[in-house]
């Protein structure tokens, strides 16, 4: 771990904790290029010389480390896997351009899923965490060419970092996801 990093992470999660009023916070910083762990932190932390034990499971809880241990959903960031697989099957470039009317679209069915942008690029719609125009994306790519990028980046496999207790990442096996839940997964 890099303590400069280390320490900064750690000040940007109590920050986020009191600002959001949010019971706690989870942070990784990793080098893009080859997955080292930089930074890890937690909060609330826990130190453990000045730790009361009257409360055995609230002491459990706070040296659980919910980074590794923890499943998360990927939320908006997830837009630029979507993206990844159009480009990589070629269907799509950044310079695409859409109609953003703010809705979902399947099977004649329409649900709103965000804000209406109008004309946008494929950029743009990254940027803007475009639900509309990233489930349209995900559900004309469709379960498999989603699950081949899923699967080449890694999805549902441990990171492989050498962290104690690490587990795979939970990936629902590809027959059982509908058209629609692809289009969901298209966005986070």
């Amino acid at each position: 771990l890099n303590a400069v990093t280390q320490s900064l992470l750690e000040e940007v999660l109590q920050d986020s904790v009191e600002v959001n009023k949010a019971s706690s916070a989870q942070g990784v910083v990793m080098n893009i290029k080859t997955g080292e762990v930089l930074a890890m932190a937690t909060q609330p932390g826990v130190n453990l010389n000045n730790m009361g034990r009257s409360n055995m499971e609230r002491t459990n809880s706070l040296m659980r480390n919910r980074v590794v241990l923890a499943g998360f959903a990927p939320g908006h960031g997830f837009g630029i896997v979507t993206a990844a697989a159009a480009l990589n099957n070629g269907v799509y470039d950044l310079d695409s351009s859409f109609e953003c009317d703010g809705y979902m679209h399947i099977e004649g069915e329409h649900a709103r899923v965000g804000q209406a942008h109008g004309q946008e690029s494929l950029r743009e719609a990254l940027e803007r965490g475009c639900e509309s125009v990233l489930s349209r994306i995900s559900g004309e790519l469709g379960v498999n060419a989603m699950y081949e990028q899923f699967n080449n980046l890694g999805f549902g496999d441990s990171t492989g970092v050498g962290i104690a207790k690490e587990g795979k990442g939970s990936l629902l096996h590809s027959k059982y996801v509908s058209d629609l839940q692809i289009m969901q997964m298209g966005y986070g």
